[in-house]
């Protein structure tokens, strides 16, 4: 394997390109589901229900354009949402002041929460499994620890594998759970790598099993408080491993 290392641009960056082409064709969410429906409401309600009450400032990681953060505001929540992508954010902020929420957008890289302040509740809205990299997840869940107060929650909802998941031919999914996609020609990157004559990216960081993860949370001081796994609604698809886990006091 050859590391490239060309262009400035991290592997995470093709979000910002993917959502340049959902909004472009009218989307309002990354999987297209409508903005009220999406995928996590069920884990956000029922987090709100069982660990926070109104009036807790909750961040939303990996926010995209805001349905999570928006409905986390609708229960009376202070609210952050942060993303990487400007596009995404733009239309977060549309879609909150259409609905009247009061929601703080940043646009950041969540690896470093050393400005976006203090919190009860930290939720990873699909963006834990988007670093695929160890050092990446290692920095954002030192950053997360360092933003919750004592007592506060870590919110989880991440890929996992098993016997039964596949993935298109243009992804390998390698021993230590990176997935590897094949980046379009034009898509320079510091964190290409090249084998076998082919360019690859990490896209993704997909677990067979929740030990590891939960092993780098208990390095940061988050105790484990509920988990479940999720299966997939498609055959095939990875299933969702979701957990809560508390900052100690």
């Amino acid at each position: 394997t050859t590391k490239l290392g060309r262009g400035n641009m991290r592997y995470f960056g093709l979000h910002e390109l993917v959502y340049q082409r959902l909004i472009a064709s009218g989307a309002t969410t990354w999987d297209r589901t409508p903005y009220d429906e999406y995928e996590l409401r069920p884990l956000v309600d029922k987090v709100s229900r069982q660990w926070l009450r109104p009036g807790q400032r909750v961040l939303v990681l990996g926010c995209g354009t805001g349905p999570d953060a928006c409905h986390f505001a609708e229960g009376g929540m202070q609210v952050t949402g942060i993303d990487i992508s400007p596009t995404a954010i733009d239309l977060a902020k549309k879609q909150a002041a259409d609905r009247g929420l009061e929601v703080t957008w940043i646009v950041g890289d969540a690896c470093d929460l050393s400005r976006a302040g203090r919190f009860d509740a930290v939720l990873d809205a699909h963006m834990l499994h988007c670093l695929a990299l160890a050092s990446d997840r290692t920095a954002l869940i030192k950053s997360v620890a360092g933003s919750l107060v004592a007592g506060g929650c870590f919110i989880i909802a991440t890929m996992i594998a098993d016997e039964a998941t596949t993935f298109p031919d243009t992804f390998e999914l390698d021993d230590e759970g990176i997935l590897w996609g094949k980046p379009s020609d034009d898509f320079a990157s510091a964190d290409c790598v090249e084998r076998e004559g082919r360019r690859w990216i990490p896209t993704r960081y997909i677990l067979r099993d929740p030990s590891p993860l939960v092993d780098e949370l208990a390095a940061a001081g988050l105790s484990i408080e509920w988990q479940t796994i999720v299966p997939p609604g498609n055959e095939g698809d990875p299933a969702e491993l979701q957990i809560v886990c508390r900052k100690g006091a």
